[in-house]
């Protein structure tokens, strides 16, 4: 790999995915604040990782090379 891809693969899957974060947090920060300005966190983590776990939500996991036991337990 060139020095030109490294930088672009670090900035699509590391800098691009944490500023989405962040401007998500930002914005859905008002939307979660309580009247006693207390945060409400769980329905903030909810709504900013959205996002990112629509994606991975219709993967399925079939686990192969186990026994009964081993299938239940993944």
């Amino acid at each position: 790999m060139e020095r030109k891809e490294i930088v672009r693969c670090f900035f699509k899957k590391v800098v691009l995915p944490v500023a989405l974060a962040a401007f998500l947090f930002f914005l859905f920060r008002p939307v979660c604040t309580e009247e006693n300005g207390a945060v409400n966190y769980v329905l903030l983590w909810i709504l900013c990782g959205i996002p990112f776990g629509i994606r991975r939500m219709f993967v399925w996991l079939v686990p192969h090379g186990y026994d009964i036991g081993g299938t239940v337990g993944i």
